[in-house]
């Protein structure tokens, strides 16, 4: 026991005193080694992450900046002038973007991108200057072209131009304690803008596909087709545009099976002076073949479809659309004149133009200034048997982008199912008749308010030998209370937008003064002078029950040597739809006249002729026509037939205006006259209606 308490009073020797030293000298080393270590990553980690955030947030706003290299919103250049990468240095990169899209290059327009003082700097040619990012040691820019391939330096002006993706490299650095820190960024940016083909207008190209199967009659020897040069560029476009071609000689037309073989569209080519396509299956009369066809010879036109006659070839390259109609959509002339042909051509017209079929009618002249010439003229546009003649076949010199254009519109116009002046139909009913229009109740008639507007006119200087200018027209007209009817407006001043429309006053009509003024329940408010009521030639007898127009004259002598337009605005109460409320204007036009002799001098250009069914503008609304004293204003099935009003629509065509029938519709009818719901008539003269049921 002694010796064991003994053993517990000896302390540690030197030795053991060493060993626990060094001992904990190796933990307490590992330990600060360990911390010392943990805070180098961590302040390592920490200065990466600031780099980096810096650089992409740096590399996002240059990616805003160059991405709109090349921007050029409206086709102010060509190919051959637009060369909008202006610096590819390894250091430098500069561009242009016609910003403002006017056509015109500032120095605001202008950007060169490179980096000053570790930062990003961007400047113009002028005196911005915007500084971004830090932090930034070199940037090296690469240019690609279009196959992703690397342009080797240095490039040169013209290869600048394949220039297609820009990558960025940014090595970006920071020190601390130190150490430095760097670290990479990179990017590839491809600008939209690089690479467009600016010889083409963006209008114009690229154009949407053409669906369908066309049967293209070109010049050939037997069953040989050798197509002119002309012939070739058209076969050329169409292939382009999507459409499947097959040509075909006249001797093969004659026994193609054009049924079978499920043809979309027959085009006809332009033969030499005097000469008409040779077959008699194409004569429209005895005609099964309910294909449309469009015909390049003006002969074909006149003599195989009636569409008129002095069949002719016009040295002039120019084309008028007078219409707002699918042929003549996207045209960078909007409805000016342009030229078809960038070069000496001829266009095949038709210089006096006939409408054989109700709604037919001419949509784009050609010829000179003055020339009333077919350009594109239809028949039976609303069928499957239109036929469509167009002058401009030398398509080997179509000026771009119209010529073409032109073309693809009637081309487009006529694959497929019909496009109408109104557009697309929103709801395609279906019935089990095609030729039967079922019945349908419309309930109660919508408030309507809206009108008919003329292209403006000079109302020019009175000449010798007439001593007024007067605006001439016809109407007729019902209404079932002073909330509805009808007035004329006139705008004096064409140049400011919005246009100010004045009512026309009653001491300027001549013929037939307003009835009454409206109350508080017309669309238009309380107190306007109105046509209501029932018009003077609107007569149930007795002796005879009758409907005709009324004509009217309004005196324009305040309005001498100024350029106006007019406008006809009808209303109407939301109300019953059995109560009778339309109106109908026909026949505008303005004139010289005698007073003395009622000689008159035409001075408007509309070309209204009164006996030529496809220029009517026409209002229509709400209810039958009755049948007083037995005297039919129908012929039993058809409610409004438009022979009672204008005799110049045949009684046994059965015309009438509806919501849901297409214009001049002469199918059957199985209308029992009781809700009947008439709204505004189509007009097929777009000039006047250039919108649908426009808002006063």
């Amino acid at each position: 026991m002694r010796k064991f308490r003994d053993n517990l009073k000896k302390g540690m020797s030197l030795v053991e005193i060493t060993i626990v030293l060094v001992v904990l000298l190796v933990i307490f080393g590992a330990v600060f080694l360990f911390f010392s270590r943990g805070s180098e990553e961590f302040d390592f980690a920490r200065r990466q992450n600031e780099l980096i955030t810096i650089g992409r947030m740096a590399i996002e706003e240059i990616t805003d900046i160059v991405i709109y290299a090349g921007f050029m919103p409206s086709p102010h250049w060509g190919n051959d002038e637009w060369h909008p990468v202006a610096n590819t240095g390894v250091y430098k990169l500069a561009f242009y973007a016609d910003y403002e899209g006017d056509g015109i290059l500032s120095d605001e327009d202008h950007r060169v991108i490179e980096v000053l003082d570790e930062r990003f700097v961007v400047s113009d040619s002028g005196s911005y200057s915007h500084a971004f990012g830090s932090n930034i040691k070199t940037m090296n820019f690469t240019y690609l072209d279009d196959t992703a391939a690397i342009m080797l330096q240095p490039i040169n002006d013209a290869d600048r131009d394949l220039v297609r993706h820009i990558r960025i490299d940014v090595v970006l650095y920071d020190e601390y304690k130190g150490t430095e820190y760097t670290t990479l960024v990179t990017t590839t940016i491809s600008p939209r803008n690089l690479g467009i083909n600016h010889n083409i207008d963006p209008a114009f190209a690229p154009p949407d596909p053409l669906k369908g199967t066309v049967v293209f009659n070109v010049t050939g020897v037997g069953d040989d087709p050798l197509p002119d040069v002309d012939e070739k560029k058209m076969l050329e476009l169409m292939v382009d545009w999507g459409l499947s071609v097959t040509i075909l000689t006249d001797d093969s037309m004659l026994t193609y099976d054009y049924i079978g073989e499920e043809i979309d569209l027959i085009v006809l080519r332009h033969r030499p002076f005097g000469e008409v396509y040779p077959h008699p299956n194409f004569n429209y009369v005895p005609d099964t073949l309910h294909i449309p066809i469009i015909t390049l010879n003006a002969e074909d036109a006149t003599l195989i479809f009636g569409m008129g006659s002095d069949p002719d070839e016009s040295s002039s390259p120019w084309m008028d659309p007078i219409w707002s109609h699918p042929v003549n959509r996207d045209l960078t002339t909007g409805l000016e004149p342009f030229e078809v042909y960038e070069s000496a051509a001829t266009q095949s017209v038709i210089k006096t133009p006939a409408y054989p079929t109700s709604g037919d009618t001419i949509l784009t002249l050609a010829g000179a200034a003055g020339d009333f010439y077919s350009g594109v003229i239809a028949r039976d546009e609303k069928t499957d048997k239109r036929r469509v003649h167009f002058s401009a076949w030398q398509a080997s010199v179509y000026s771009a982008p119209n010529g073409e254009r032109m073309f693809y519109n009637v081309l487009k116009w006529n694959v497929g199912d019909p496009e109408t002046a109104l557009g697309d139909a929103i709801i395609d009913e279906g019935f089990e008749d095609p030729n039967e229009y079922i019945w349908t109740d419309p309930g109660i008639g919508a408030e309507f308010y809206s009108y008919l507007q003329t292209p403006e006119i000079s109302i020019t200087t009175i000449p010798p030998g007439f001593d007024e200018a007067r605006l001439l027209f016809d109407h007729c007209y019902v209404t079932d209370g002073k909330n509805a009817g009808a007035y004329l407006e006139i705008c004096t001043d064409t140049n400011t937008f919005p246009l100010v429309w004045t009512q026309i006053p009653d001491d300027e009509l001549i013929t037939d003064k307003y009835d009454d003024s409206s109350n508080a329940a017309y669309p238009g408010g309380n107190g306007i002078e109105i046509w209501t009521g029932q018009s003077d030639g609107y007569n149930l007898g007795p002796p005879t029950p009758s409907i005709d127009y009324t004509a009217e004259e309004v005196d324009l002598t305040n309005y001498l040597d100024k350029t106006v337009m007019f406008r006809w605005v009808f209303g109407l109460k939301s109300k019953s739809a059995t109560k009778p409320d339309w109106y109908v204007m026909d026949n505008p036009r303005v004139v010289h006249i005698n007073t003395t002799t009622l000689d008159t001098e035409t001075i408007d250009p509309w070309n209204l002729d009164p006996a030529n069914l496809s220029i009517q503008p026409r209002f229509w609304e709400h209810d039958t026509l009755p049948n007083p004293g037995g005297v039919s204003f129908k012929d039993g099935f058809c409610y409004h037939n438009c022979h009672f009003v204008d005799d110049v629509y045949p009684l046994e065509w059965d015309c009438a205006w509806t919501t849901w029938g297409a214009r001049h519709y002469d199918g059957g009818w199985s209308h029992d006259g009781v809700n009947d719901s008439w709204e505004i008539g189509e007009t097929a003269a777009d000039v006047f209606c250039p919108e649908i049921d426009p808002y006063p």
